[in-house]
Parts: C-alpha cells; structure tokens; sequence
C-alpha cells in the first residue's frame, strides 16, 4: 500500500478527514467511537506533516489490525469469501480484544462499510470476565 484511504462514511466532519476504519480498526483517527483508540505511525505522521507538531514515531502505538492478512483483507475487507479473524460475522458472537483481557461483542456502526468488528464493552470490567472468542 502507498497510503491509507480517508473514511467514505459519515457527515462532512467525518468523511474525506478520518482514517477509513475498515483499514485501521482501532485506530484514533477514525471516524468510530473507540474504547481504546491507538495513535498509529499513520496519525502521527499526519500531524508532523501538518507542521503544527513535533512528533515522536517512535511512541507510535502498533497496529496490528489486518496484519498478516494480505491483500484480500483490503480490498474485500470483510466479504472476502475467507474469514479474518479482525473482522466478526455474527452479531450474537461475543470474545475478547487481541491482548486477551477485555470482553468484546461483535458489532458494527456507521463507520463500519456493513462490516462487524470486535467491539470492547464499555461498563464491563475485565477482572474476572473470561474472555474467548467464539
């Protein structure tokens, strides 16, 4: 990939000014309500290109939301006739986010290009909640 598509979706402060969040999940500049937003190399490069920021890449938070999943993950995203495991397929289907700790629901939302995506529940602590993914 040579960059990352702006967001299709939304009103005139969302679409064409936010990350697409089908290509970067959780990531902060996303047009989605996140519970955990990440600042990605793509954010933070954005703001020292503005000229406005002096930035550490080096404090990037990873993003691993796609990786590995090849090119199919891009260009279908979620109706791809394989199944990525970043995506969920079952509104019922609850699990946990990819550190392991925090239950998730599978849910989608304006942002979402008819996509679900694993949700964190946001009045749920973790102590004690098993989380799995079904």
């Amino acid at each position: 990939m040579s960059g990352i598509a702006l967001e299709n979706a939304g009103g005139g402060g969302t679409a064409g000014s936010h990350w697409e969040r089908s290509l970067l999940g959780d990531e902060a500049m996303t047009g989605a309500d996140i519970n955990e937003p990440k600042y990605s190399i793509f954010t933070l490069t954005l703001m020292a290109d503005s000229g406005w920021y002096e930035v550490a890449t080096d404090m990037a938070d990873p993003i691993n939301f796609g990786k590995g999943s090849g090119c199919k993950f891009i260009t279908e995203k979620c109706r791809a006739t394989e199944k990525f495991k970043d995506f969920c397929y079952n509104s019922e289907d609850v699990g946990c986010d990819e550190s392991g700790n925090i239950p998730t629901h599978c849910s989608k939302d304006s942002m979402s290009d008819g996509c679900y995506y694993w949700k964190d529940y946001s009045n749920i602590a973790p102590e004690g909640k098993k989380c799995f993914r079904t």
